[in-house]
C-alpha cells in the first residue's frame, strides 16, 4: 500500500491524481470567480445610481406607487403597498421638498456569482432638515430593483 504525495522523489514518478491537480487549479479558479462577482459590482454600481434618482424623481413627484411597483418581489412581499405608500408620504410630508441628491455618500456591494446587492447612503437635503437614507437594491436579471428603503432625520419623529 502506497501512501500518495504531492512531491515525490521517485525516480519514475506515477501519473499525478486528480487530487494533486484540483489542488494546483483551485487558486486559478478562485481568482476567476472573484473577477466575475467584482466586475458584476462594478457594473452595477452606475445601474443603482440611475436607479436611486429614478427613485427620487418619483418620490419628489409623489408617485409612490411607481416606486413600488419597479421595487423586488421580495420588497413587495414585505409590505402592502397602501402602508409603502403612506410611508413614503409622511416622509415627503415632513420633510418638505428635498433636493435631488448628486452622489451617494457611500455605497457597499456585495456580489456572487448570480446576485449582486448594493446599498447607496444619501444625505439629502430637504426644506425642513437634512433626511439620510439608505436604499438597498438587488440586481439579478441585470437590472436594480429596489429590496430596502430606510430613512431618518429627527424632523420625521415629531
Amino acid at each position: 500500500m502506497s501512501m500518495e504525495t504531492l512531491f515525490s522523489n521517485e525516480t519514475h514518478p506515477r501519473p499525478r491524481s486528480w487530487r494533486f491537480w484540483l489542488l494546483v487549479a483551485s487558486p486559478f479558479l478562485l481568482l476567476g470567480m472573484c473577477t466575475v462577482a467584482v466586475k458584476n459590482a462594478v457594473r452595477s454600481v452606475p445601474q443603482a445610481q440611475s436607479e436611486a434618482k429614478t427613485f427620487h424623481d418619483r418620490f419628489e413627484a409623489g408617485r409612490y406607487g411607481e416606486i413600488y411597483a419597479a421595487a423586488s418581489p421580495t420588497f413587495q412581499s414585505s409590505i402592502q403597498e397602501s402602508q409603502f405608500e403612506h410611508f413614503l408620504e409622511g416622509i415627503h410630508t415632513k420633510m418638505g421638498a428635498c433636493k435631488p441628491p448628486t452622489k451617494p455618500a457611500s455605497y457597499f456591494t456585495n456580489a456572487n456569482q448570480s446576485i449582486t446587492t448594493i446599498r447607496l447612503k444619501y444625505r439629502i437635503e430637504c426644506s425642513n432638515g437634512a433626511l439620510d437614507e439608505t436604499i438597498t437594491f438587488r440586481v439579478g436579471d441585470g437590472l436594480p430593483k429596489l429590496q430596502l428603503y430606510q430613512a431618518s432625520s429627527p424632523f420625521l419623529r415629531k
